[in-house]
């Protein structure tokens, strides 16, 4: 479907913006996870500090959301910006969809399993 009303300069640049993004989302989750840990109340400094932690979950958070942002952004060799942006959220909306089914499934199966055990 990719190659579909598109040259191949502009299918690659479809898939690798696609790639970009659905490669940065897990960093949104750590993190994000790196802030609930430097902001939890039962927090215990060991390497690092509570400050250090934050800033390093703040800034990697604003980066990662940057380049996703970016990443929706067009190379020269697109040309429909409609249908570039249709692919990008509809493919992101995708496979994080499929991702989320498929991890739901799973932990339904996983836990029936052990239910019966």
């Amino acid at each position: 479907m990719n190659f579909w009303g598109a040259g191949v300069q502009e299918s690659f640049q479809r898939l690798l913006s696609l790639a970009v993004v659905l490669q940065l989302i897990p960093f949104l989750y750590m993190f994000y996870a790196l802030i609930r840990i430097a902001t939890a109340p039962d927090f215990v400094q060991r390497k690092y500090g509570h400050r250090t932690l934050l800033a390093a979950g703040v800034s990697g958070l604003l980066t990662t959301i940057l380049g996703i942002a970016l990443a929706y952004f067009p190379a020269q060799q697109i040309t429909s910006l409609f249908s570039y942006e249709v692919w990008m959220f509809g493919g992101t909306i995708l496979f994080i969809g499929a991702a989320a089914f498929f991890f739901f499934i799973y932990g339904r199966r996983k836990q029936a399993i052990e239910d019966a055990s």
